[in-house]
């Protein structure tokens, strides 16, 4: 007598019974790389990041420097408009002095004469020396300048020296987390080559002693273990809907006694998220979820997996997720979530 259950892979594809859907290595590998490729990404954005921040403060300086040289530029300006009032000043006092040496022609000819030759002398040398005084003020603005710039360069240097110091510890201690990272991803892929390994071992007993069981008293489209009859829906619902299937059918939902009865209810199970006979109440006062079969008796084995999603709802129910990585595959969900069901009944 054969008997056909249903069986869906973790991509969501049907399967018939006894396929079971395992990463491979090259899988794994894949997840590996792929992780590494997003840690680059990420890397790169960073350095991106800080590249535009040190962009911007760089264009920051700058605009001070402008602003700097455009004061200044407005000081040397009034500089030279108060020296240029200054040399009117002079000219018009030289005027006077000319007047005042007409009027006295008469007895200061020959004064007057050699006067105006040391005039005509010192208006030579003074507009020597302005011309010259401007050249040193252009000389002197050329040199500030330049020491301006030269400044700027130096700060410039010291920034760039700082920040490949910066990147050059960045590097090493981004070095150090990738190598205890591959480290990490070493450990957990030898645990799961192990595990796998593990499931394989029992999965082949499990089989081997299913087989024996082959010819039984169960009805058409049920399984046997031992003093057990099982029977995996086609459809998902409900826990309760679950649950009162089972009873219309003359049975219960399953419940696991033991790890070899878990065992089997996973691999009759195959890929799928099943319900089982177990529902928990939260205590109001302790926030304690207090678990128990269908019936209301208490646990004889449980296999939970410790990452559990928190609810603030009263009542959920336990359903074995086929796809889960862990050996720990027993979940909690709220009792309005659809799922497949087994159902069991005893011989």
């Amino acid at each position: 007598m054969f008997f056909h259950f249903l069986g869906v892979s973790c991509n969501g594809s049907n399967n018939s019974t006894g396929n079971f859907t395992l990463i491979s290595p090259e899988d794994l590998r894949a997840l590996i790389l792929e992780k590494d490729q997003l840690l680059q990404e990420k890397n790169q954005l960073n350095r991106d990041k800080d590249q535009l921040v040190r962009e911007k403060k760089q264009l920051l300086r700058e605009k001070e420097g402008l602003v700097q040289e455009k004061n200044q530029l407005r000081q040397d300006n009034a500089q030279l408009v108060q020296e240029k009032t200054q040399l009117v000043q002079e000219k018009t006092q030289l005027v006077q002095e000319k007047n005042q040496l007409r009027r006295d022609n008469a007895q200061l000819v020959q004064e007057k004469t050699q006067l105006g030759q040391e005039k005509t002398q010192l208006v030579q040398e003074k507009t020597q020396l302005v011309q010259e005084k401007t050249q040193l003020v252009q000389e002197k603005t050329q040199l500030v300048q330049e020491k301006t710039q030269l400044v700027q360069e130096k700060n410039q240097l010291v920034q760039e020296k700082t920040q490949l110091v910066q990147e050059k510890n960045q590097l090493r201690r981004d070095n150090a987390q990738l190598v205890q990272e591959k480290t990490q991803l070493v450990q957990e892929k030898t645990q799961l080559v192990q595990e796998k390994n593990q499931l394989t071992r029992e999965k082949n007993e499990l089989q081997t002693k299913l087989k024996i069981t082959e010819g039984n008293k169960c009805p058409v489209g049920w399984k046997r273990y031992e003093g057990s009859c099982y029977q995996l829906s086609s459809m998902t619902n409900t826990w309760d809907y679950a649950k009162q299937d089972c009873v219309r059918r003359g049975a219960h939902l399953v419940t696991v006694d033991d790890e070899l009865e878990n065992k089997v209810v996973e691999i009759f199970g195959g890929a799928l998220k099943i319900w089982i006979g177990v529902r928990g109440q939260r205590d109001h006062l302790s926030s304690e979820w207090m678990w128990t079969y269908e019936d209301g008796s208490p646990f004889i084995y449980r296999n939970w997996n410790p990452q559990q999603p928190y609810y603030w709802n009263n009542w959920c129910c336990a359903y074995v997720d086929g796809c889960s990585w862990s050996m720990q595959r027993w979940f909690q969900d709220t009792c309005q979530s659809h799922y497949n069901w087994m159902c069991e009944k005893e011989l």
